[in-house]
């Protein structure tokens, strides 16, 4: 805002005001208002050294550190070393440093034997430290520490400051330099060239801790300063001054030199700049910012790079507009601002019409000045405000379109026509009484969209385009209304804002929705303001800039920070945006809009229930502390309430990103499991911008119960029991074994020689009965009969040895055999024996195998037992086919003998002793059985008559086929 405008009117215009507050701002949370020091360190954090110890500020809280063995309170001489280290000491001498948010006491230096206290500065990756016995170095990165003394004189260091890399040395008789690479002091030559009557003492000189290339400068007896030039091995005072005032500190900043009195602080000692202030120190932080520290009024600050200004503290501009060169101002007490070139003037609307919510231009002549109650217009060529009316229901917007005016009132929407030409603003008093309803609904606001040229119109029911004259239909997305706030067009894109919906952008291609997902920061949306060619969205705690061709937030800026403010309206004013809310009156330069900040995040520490380890070594834990602390950090002094922190920590079950609340940095994981996990987290600023992710990789080792080498030897006792376990198994079942081969070889030979025996023994049983009938021929000398019958029995001898000491024949072979048997048996009996043998077709004979000599004996048996003994017709019947149980070959022996009792009876009788036949087949049977898995089975059926007489034998032997 132009500055002239504090000439017109205090009341009015002296919060519009441009030119730079100066005042410092108090910052408040110190434990003391007394501070000697302030340090920016690498990492932006300002350090400041106090009556009641050292405190670090993140732009939110003071961090306080302290050490149980201090003996004094106060510290001073704040510096950082290479490894990021904070030293200090306090006024008894003790040195300290701050490192992984624990506060160390450097024992090496032994401050009990030192009468004063030292000061310090870090030269390269040394710590120097002033002594009574001399200079104190310590190797940061080692931590070996040594006094250095000097050649002659006194080894007691007092002052020291650093010029050019090397650091200069004075001990009250002489100035030196200490050289890093020899390790040594030097002695320097000194000269006065100053136009002092009398030399000045040297143990009065206290260097300061600060320098330019070449030159060093010193308080001399409280109130005297002096500049010392170093050249070559010579140090020359070239600048003595009497200031007749208490000097504090002298210090840089920013290539001035500040000379800090109790009374006032100079610039180069000429130029006043602060009066009353007391200061001790003066720093420049990274961000630009200026801090002092105070012996009476702690720290203070100078904000160079905050965006939102706060211009006065007047806080009653409700609404703002820009219009061809001319400003115009809404208040909440209805009064109106018009600034025009060099004519400002002062209207005022009656208080019953409230605030002044909107002002709307009309055209080049008249804006519409929309209070909470009626409607004005202000003629901005003339000057004028015009009463339109002052009753009417409030108005949330009105424009004109197709020569006819829109209005958008709370309870409705209507519509006046306009005639082709508007004399005088009469003229809209009287059409205003002409509106037609178009809806009489509850109505938020209305655009006409520029793609089609319709009327769009947010009613409390949604929102709606008016097709026709009269006739509204709602706008659907994914078939459900849009609940609208407010809208505007721009170009040739419609924006509609909802309650908690985020975003619509509408145009003829369609309707889009923006949502969280796409950028925004909340979905409940208040105004939206076309600025600087750019969307400006009015969101809850910040705005958000749209590219209006990308569809895409590119942009984040956190609103003034004010608790419970409102915020009325935004406008652009020439290269400064402004706020109006219930707080004051805001701006903000369209160029920072462009100024991206990108946050610096730090992990401080990490602890667990016992320890503290560095952020830049990763650990090992055992098991039992896996609840894990981290502390994180973001220093930033801009808007520092709007920073928090994404995190997440990768190994475990949930990988997704978590958010941390603003102000808040220790993020806390508990009860985690063994294994290996990564802690990744960045911090967020204002501007919604993101900082470098924080990666910090660590172990949870198992419990010793399931480390490797605990289960190895587990693992290697139980492969050794289980070795011998199986090795005794083993040899128990070798044993078994060969117990069970020998008892099965034995058995086997055993069955072997019963077979052998049983057959040896059926053979010549057969023999005697055919040689016999050989005998009974030749005694008939019936020689053809006797030739012919020694010629089968011949061959059927041939078989049965053939057969005898083979384990199975074909049943092609048994059949063959079985057929010379029976031919020998029909010449026994001549006539009287009929013989019928029957094969299934269906049989395989060649590969069908039998136990040879199995089925003789049955037959031999029947003839012998059964059928010798008949009178009369001798029938014998042999049937060989496929059983109906499964793969069995079932053989039929059927006789029409005198049976099984009647023989038995006579063969008792007759030779005393059971039949040798039946006997020696079944222990036959019963051994073959013994190694078969399917049996043989025998079923013996004496057949008898409805007398039970007796009428012959039927023999049944199954077989299994190919089951030996």
């Amino acid at each position: 805002m132009r500055i002239w405008l504090l000439c017109i009117s205090i009341f009015f215009f002296c919060y519009l005001t441009t030119a730079q507050n100066s005042a410092l701002q108090s910052v408040k949370g110190l434990p003391s208002d007394e501070v000697y020091d302030l340090f920016a360190d690498s990492k932006g954090f300002i350090w400041a050294a106090h009556s009641l110890g050292i405190s670090r500020y993140d732009g939110m809280n003071f961090k306080d550190f302290n050490h149980p063995l201090a003996t004094g309170a106060g510290i001073t001489d704040i510096t950082e070393d290479q490894q990021g280290r904070i030293w200090c000491h306090n006024f008894n001498g003790q040195v300290f440093y701050i490192e992984n948010e624990q506060m160390y006491l450097l024992e090496a230096y032994k401050y009990k034997e030192e009468a004063f206290y030292p000061r310090l500065m870090v030269l390269n990756d040394e710590l120097l430290v002033t002594s009574q016995k001399g200079l104190f170095v310590l190797n940061t990165q080692t931590f070996e520490s040594k006094y250095i003394l000097s050649k002659k004189n006194s080894n007691k260091t007092g002052s020291i400051a650093i010029v050019d890399g090397k650091a200069i040395i004075t001990n009250g008789n002489q100035f030196y330099r200490y050289e890093t690479e020899k390790k040594t002091i030097k002695e320097l030559f000194y000269h006065e060239i100053t136009k002092e009557r009398s030399k000045l003492i040297l143990s009065s000189f206290q260097l300061q801790p600060l320098s330019t290339k070449d030159t060093i400068y010193s308080k001399y007896d409280h109130a005297q300063i002096c500049k010392l030039v170093i050249k070559s091995d010579s140090i020359i005072l070239i600048y003595n001054e009497f200031v007749r005032d208490f000097i504090n500190t002298i210090v840089n900043n920013e290539n001035k030199i500040w000379i800090n009195t109790k009374r006032n602080s100079y610039i180069n000692s000429k130029t006043t700049y602060y009066t009353k202030e007391n200061l001790s120190d003066i720093i420049s932080d990274k961000f630009g910012n200026k801090w002092y520290s105070s012996l009476e009024k702690g720290l203070l600050v100078d904000l160079r790079n905050i965006f939102w200004r706060k211009i006065g503290s007047i806080s009653n501009i409700r609404s703002g507009y820009s219009y061809h060169k001319s400003t115009i101002y809404g208040y909440q007490n209805g009064s109106l601002l018009v600034v025009q070139k060099n004519i400002t003037s002062k209207f005022n609307i009656p208080n019953s019409c409230g605030a002044i919510e909107r002002i709307i231009p009309l055209n080049d002549n008249y804006l519409f000045i929309i209070p909470s109650a009626g409607l004005y217009t202000v003629n901005i060529k003339k000057n004028k405000l015009y009463k339109i009316n002052k009753d009417l229901i409030s108005i949330k917007n009105i424009s004109i379109k197709d020569n006819k005016l829109i209005i958008a009132f709370t309870n409705a929407c209507a519509i006046i026509s306009l005639p082709n030409k508007i004399d005088s603003v009469r003229d809209f008093s009287e059409l205003i009484k002409t509106q037609k309803i178009l809806r009489q609904k509850r109505s938020y606001d209305f655009t006409i969209q520029p793609y089609n040229k319709k009327i769009l119109v947010a009613f409390s029911d949604g929102l709606h385009e008016l097709t026709d004259d009269s006739t509204f239909t709602p706008l659907l997305y994914n078939n459900e209304v849009i609940s609208a706030s407010s809208l505007l067009s721009i170009h040739d894109k419609t924006y509609a804002t909802t309650f908690n919906n985020g975003l619509f952008i509408i145009d003829k291609n369609g309707i889009r929705r923006k949502s969280i997902a796409d950028g925004l920061l909340s979905n409940k949306i208040f105004k939206l303001k076309y600025i600087n060619n750019q969307l400006f969205i009015l969101e809850q705690n910040n705005i958000q800039i749209l590219d209006i061709n990308l569809e895409k937030i590119i942009k984040t800026i956190a609103l003034p920070t004010e608790k419970s403010s409102v915020v009325y309206d935004l406008w652009q004013e020439d290269s400064l945006v402004y706020l109006s809310s219930n707080k004051g009156l805001y701006k903000l330069d369209i160029n920072k809009i462009n100024t991206t900040i990108i946050p610096n995040n730090y992990i401080l520490s990490i602890t667990s229930e016992t320890s503290v380890f560095s952020p830049n070594k990763p650990v090992q834990l055992p098991y039992s502390q896996n609840n894990i602390q981290f502390k994180v950090i973001s220093p930033s002094f801009i808007y520092p309430e709007y920073t928090y922190f994404k995190y997440r920590i990768l190994g475990s079950n949930d990988t997704t990103w978590q958010q941390t609340t603003t102000n808040e940095s220790t993020i806390s994981f508990a009860a985690l499991k063994p294994g290996d996990y990564t802690f990744e987290a960045y911090a967020v600023n204002f501007q919604n911008s993101s900082g470098k992710t924080l990666s910090y990789q660590f172990s949870i080792l198992k419990p010793w119960w399931q480390q490797w080498w605990f289960i190895g030897i587990i693992l290697f006792c139980m492969g050794l029991i289980l070795y011998y376990s199986i090795k005794l198994r083993i040899k128990a079942i070798d044993k078994k074994n060969n117990e069970l081969v020998e008892k099965i070889a034995l058995t086997s030979e055993l069955r072997k020689s019963q077979l052998s025996a049983i057959v040896a023994q059926m053979n010549p049983h057969f023999i005697f009965n055919t040689l016999n009938t050989i005998q009974g021929l030749i005694y008939k000398n019936d020689k053809n009969s006797s030739t012919k019958y020694i010629g089968k029995f011949s061959e059927l001898v041939r078989d049965i040895l053939k057969n005898s000491n083979q384990k199975e024949v074909s049943l092609e072979e048994e059949l063959s055999h079985l057929s010379t048997y029976l031919e020998l048996e029909k010449m026994r009996f001549e006539d009287d024996l009929n013989i019928l043998l029957t094969v299934d077709e269906a049989l395989d004979k060649t590969n069908i195998m039998l136990p040879p000599i199995l089925i003789q004996p049955y037959i031999e048996n029947a003839i012998f037992h059964g059928l010798f003994h008949k009178k009369g017709q001798k029938n014998l019947t042999i049937q060989f086919c496929k059983s109906l149980k499964d793969n069995y070959l079932e053989i039929t022996i059927d006789d029409n003998g005198i049976g099984r009792a009647l023989s038995q009876q006579l063969n008792t009788q007759r030779r005393k002793h059971e039949s040798f036949a039946i006997s020696a087949i079944e222990r036959r049977i019963n051994l073959l059985n013994q190694s078969l898995s399917r049996k043989i089975e025998i079923a013996i059926i004496d057949k008898v008559d409805n007398f039970k007489n007796a009428i012959g034998t039927k023999v049944t032997i199954s077989i299994p086929i190919n089951g030996f």
